[in-house]
């Protein structure tokens, strides 16, 4: 029981460690770890682990600046971003903010891990590059001006004028908000038609199935496009430091 104590320095090692619910470290300082204190972020969450069930915020501050001033300070945000996941385990939170941490956490890493979002941006663009490219081949991507549309149904491709579809920087420009790559607002997966050439009975058969693709590939551009706003954002919010809560 070290509630509330405070020390300079901790010496101690995993044979001194009480069993699991016997120990009580709520407000306890102590600067750093002497010995051969076990000095691991790894070992030493398994020692917060051992407390009492419930949510304490104290003790994973204190191990983060104990950590900090040994030199250790991958090993202190790997505390500080566990805090915040027994945060929303705890089941203090409401619905929402605990799918607010969540995002968090998957996207930035609460701020300290800010280039995960680069793995959600690409996987996102490359999603978005295959089912476009598809979309394109099935024959419901089609171009937005009515005269582009009738060049495009009646020979297979755009006016020569016509920026001609590229599904990678169609994916690209459509996930980063306000990029303009001049493509985005000249293609769009058409719901009502498919440009189909040498139409066959069984094209036809086909047509309500294949517009139906067009239906669904709107509805994953819509979603690919707000995935967008939300993560491109948090990856800036990230690297500036404006999330991260210390």
């Amino acid at each position: 029981d070290l509630e509330n104590a405070a020390a300079a320095s901790l010496f101690d090692d995993r044979a001194s460690w009480p069993a699991s619910g016997n120990l009580d470290i709520e407000g306890f300082t102590y600067g750093t770890f002497g010995g051969d204190s076990p000095p691991d972020s790894a070992d030493r969450l398994q020692w917060l682990r051992l407390q009492a069930p419930g949510y304490r915020p104290q003790p994973y501050m204190e191990l983060a600046d104990a950590l900090k001033q040994s030199g250790r300070s991958e090993g202190a945000i790997e505390v500080l971003i566990a805090q915040r996941i027994a945060q929303r385990h705890s089941g203090r939170m409401s619905f929402p903010a605990r799918m607010w941490n969540l995002l968090l956490d998957s996207t930035i890493g609460y701020g300290y891990r800010p280039l995960r979002a680069l793995w959600w941006i690409g996987g996102f663009v490359l999603l978005g590059t295959i089912l476009f490219e598809r979309g394109y081949r099935a024959g419901v991507m089609t171009p937005t001006d009515a005269a582009a549309f009738e060049s495009y149904a009646r020979n297979g491709k755009p006016p020569a004028h016509y920026p001609h579809f590229n599904a990678f920087v169609y994916s690209l420009e459509n996930f980063l908000p306000v990029v303009d790559l001049r493509l985005g607002n000249h293609w769009h997966p058409n719901v009502y038609h498919r440009i189909r050439h040498n139409r066959s009975d069984a094209a036809e058969r086909n047509l309500v199935g294949k517009t139906r693709i067009g239906t669904l590939l709107r509805w994953y551009l819509w979603f690919h496009i707000l995935a967008g706003w939300v993560i491109t954002p948090l990856l800036f919010a990230g690297l500036s430091g404006l999330i991260r809560a210390e």
